[in-house]
């Protein structure tokens, strides 16, 4: 009995080990969760992303750099807009957002690996848990982490059009 006791405890160790997050574990990426730019009028852009491509604009909610509107892809993916008139003459990619299980281990991992990352994770005006980093060619990469209170999800299931070009984003490009 004590011999099968010493065995569970010895076999259990390595996965309670395991599921502490250390800093060497990559978390889950699950694919990309919004594409977020800047645009010089929302207006052009409700025309464009609403009626020509057909997605729902699902709701607006406040950023550093102001107001954001979003668009639905589908219930985890989003297209989001941020006015700037001066859009035109900047780099207009705000983010590419990666969807994670936890934006904390996706921090300490990516600090662990020489990656220059802020001292702690915050939450956008959405309400999700976040982390912006920038690539080697100084390319916005954010890791999120949606929350249940967040509008991302309180929005699941509703404004899917059915006239929308697309119903997933597949990939995103990134200059280098």
């Amino acid at each position: 009995m004590i011999i099968r006791l010493y065995l569970l405890i010895l076999l259990a160790i390595p996965q309670l080990v395991h599921s502490q997050g250390k800093e060497t574990d990559l978390p889950a990426i699950w694919g990309i969760a919004k594409m977020t730019f800047l645009v010089s009028n929302f207006q052009v852009a409700r025309e464009y992303y609403g009626r020509f491509l057909g997605f729902d604009e699902a709701f607006t909610y406040p950023s550093d750099l102001g107001p954001v509107i979003s668009f639905k892809v589908n219930d985890r993916q989003f297209l989001e807009f941020v006015e700037d008139r001066e859009a035109p003459a900047k780099n207009r990619l705000v983010s590419v957002s990666f969807e994670t299980g936890d934006v904390e281990q996706i921090r300490r991992y990516l600090k662990y690996n020489g990656i220059t990352v802020p001292d702690n994770t915050s939450v956008d005006g959405a309400g999700n848990e976040v982390l912006l980093v920038h690539d080697p060619s100084g390319n916005p990469i954010e890791f999120i982490g949606y929350n249940a209170n967040a509008l991302h999800i309180q929005s699941r299931g509703r404004f899917l059009s059915e006239h929308r070009i697309s119903e997933r984003i597949h990939h995103a490009g990134l200059y280098a």
